[in-house]
C-alpha cells in the first residue's frame, strides 16, 4: 500500500484492521495520523517489538496484538489511558510490564499461549479489571492476582499450577475460575465468599476435595431423583506424581493413597489420636486474626447436602492489638497473617481460622457430595481446630434427626497416619 492510501486509510477510520499484513513494524504513519484512532486489530503480523510512541496514541480503546512474535512490551504502554481491551495472546512474552497496572480503564487481558511465569505485583492496581486469560503459559503462582477485587472471571488452564493461594476465596466479584490441566495437588480449604463456577477437570494428582468447597461447587450442580449431586472432577486422581521433595504434610490412607495437606499446616491429628491442646502460638495467630477480621462459616442442610456459606469482614482495629503483634513480631507470624489461614473451623459455630494446626477428617468423595459409587480414589477432608470441634460436629449432625448420608458421613471417616 502506497503511503499516500496508508495516510487515507488512518485518516478516514476510528478502527483499523490491520490483520495479516505482514507488518514486521508499526508504520509511523499511524503515529502522525492516528491520534484518533480507537480500535488497532494487529492480528498474525510479524511484530517482534512495539514502539514506544504506541502510548501517544491516547484514544485507543482496543488494541490486538494476537499471533506475532512479540517478546516483551514497551512500558510506555501505561500512557494509553483510554484502553479497555488488550489481547496480546499467542507471542513469546515472558513477563507483563510493571506499568500495566496504570491503565485506569482496562477491563479486559488476554495473554494466552506465552511463556509468562507470574503476573507483577502491580497487576492489583488495575481498577477496572474484569476478565484476565491466561491459559496456555508457564504460571506457577497467582498471588498477586488475589489483589485484583474487581476481577469476575479468570482463566488459568494449561499452566504449571501446584496450588492456588489460600487468599483467592476473598475476592468479592469473582464469577468464574478455571485452573484445568495444571498439576494442582490440593484445592483451597475454604469457600469462596463469592458465588463461583470453579473448573479442576484434569488435574491427574488432585485426589481429594476439601468438604466445604465441594459443597460449594455442588451447590449448583444437577440434582437427580437419586439424591445425587454434580461434582465436576474428570481426569483427576488418574495418576500420583513424585512428591517427597515437597515441604507439605502428607496423609497416607490404609489403601496406600497419599493426600498432599496445604502447605503451612504442620501438625494434623487425627481422630483417633491423643487429644492435645493447640499450639500457644496457634491460638494467639488466631486471636489477632479474629481482631482483625470477622470471618464466619455458616452451614445450612438442603435436599441432601450441606450448604456452605463464608463471610469475612474487616474490623477497627483496637489498641490492644499492638501489643499482641509485638509478641508474634517475627517474620513466620507476619507471613501467616499476611497469607491468611490455611482453613476455618467447621466444628459448631466455632469460626476459629486455621494457620498450623488442626483435626481432619477423611471422607469417601461418594459419601461427602452423594455421588454414584465410581472408581475414582477422591478423597474429600473436614478440618477442625481442635476434637472438642470435631466432636461437636459429629454431635451436631446426630442431635437434629439425621439423614441416612449424614449418618454415613460420620461412620466413614478414613483412618490414616501423617508423613513428611
Amino acid at each position: 500500500m502506497m503511503d499516500d492510501d496508508l495516510v487515507q486509510e488512518i485518516l478516514s477510520h476510528r478502527i483499523l484492521h490491520w490483520n495479516y499484513r505482514g507488518y514486521n513494524a508499526l508504520p509511523d504513519q499511524l503515529r502522525d495520523n492516528g491520534r484518533h484512532v480507537e480500535e488497532l486489530y494487529l492480528k498474525m503480523n510479524m511484530l517482534t517489538v512495539l514502539p514506544v510512541w504506541l502510548g501517544e496514541l491516547r484514544n485507543l480503546t482496543n488494541l490486538y496484538l494476537c499471533q506475532n512474535r512479540l517478546e516483551s512490551l514497551p512500558e510506555e504502554l501505561c500512557e494509553m489511558k483510554s484502553l479497555e481491551v488488550l489481547d496480546i495472546s499467542d507471542n513469546k512474552l515472558h513477563e507483563l510490564p510493571v506499568t500495566i497496572g496504570l491503565l485506569p480503564k482496562l477491563t479486559t487481558l488476554f495473554i494466552m499461549n506465552n511463556k509468562i511465569t507470574a503476573f507483577p505485583p502491580e497487576i492489583y492496581m488495575l481498577p477496572a479489571i474484569k476478565i484476565i486469560n491466561g491459559t496456555g503459559n508457564l504460571i506457577i503462582n497467582v498471588e498477586e492476582i488475589c489483589r485484583c477485587l474487581t476481577l469476575e472471571e479468570l482463566y488459568l488452564d494449561n499452566n504449571l499450577l501446584l496450588c492456588l493461594p489460600p487468599k483467592i476465596v476473598y475476592m468479592p466479584k469473582l464469577k468464574t475460575l478455571s485452573v484445568c490441566r495444571n498439576n494442582l495437588l490440593y484445592l483451597p480449604s475454604l469457600p469462596f465468599i463469592s458465588d463461583v463456577d470453579i473448573s479442576f477437570n484434569y488435574n491427574p494428582s488432585l485426589n481429594y476435595i476439601p468438604y466445604p468447597l465441594g459443597c460449594q461447587i455442588t451447590e449448583n450442580g444437577i440434582y437427580s431423583s437419586e439424591g445425587e449431586w454434580d461434582l465436576r472432577a474428570l481426569g483427576c486422581s488418574e495418576l500420583t506424581s513424585e512428591t517427597d521433595y515437597l515441604p507439605n504434610l502428607k496423609i497416607l490412607l490404609p489403601s496406600n493413597d497419599k493426600l498432599i495437606m496445604p502447605l503451612g499446616l504442620k501438625c494434623i491429628e487425627s481422630t483417633l489420636d491423643i487429644p492435645r491442646p493447640p499450639r500457644l502460638h496457634e491460638i494467639a495467630i488466631q486471636a489477632v486474626y479474629q481482631t482483625i477480621y470477622q470471618q464466619r462459616l455458616h452451614i445450612f442442610r438442603k435436599k441432601g447436602k450441606h450448604i456452605f456459606h463464608m463471610t469475612r469482614t474487616i474490623c477497627r482495629m483496637p489498641s490492644y492489638i499492638k501489643s499482641l503483634l509485638a509478641i508474634l513480631n517475627n517474620n513466620e507470624s507476619k507471613n501467616l497473617l499476611l497469607k491468611g489461614p490455611v482453613s476455618i473451623c467447621v466444628g459448631n459455630e466455632c469460626n476459629n481460622p486455621i494457620f498450623c494446626y488442626c483435626i481432619a477428617w477423611v471422607i469417601p468423595k461418594r459419601v461427602a457430595y452423594r455421588l454414584r459409587a465410581s472408581r475414582e480414589t477422591i478423597f474429600s477432608t473436614i478440618f477442625f481446630c481442635s476434637h472438642r470441634c470435631s466432636n461437636s460436629f459429629k454431635q451436631h449432625l446426630l442431635s437434629r434427626n439425621p439423614e441416612l448420608w449424614e449418618v454415613e458421613l460420620i461412620n466413614t471417616s478414613q483412618s490414616w497416619k501423617v508423613i513428611q
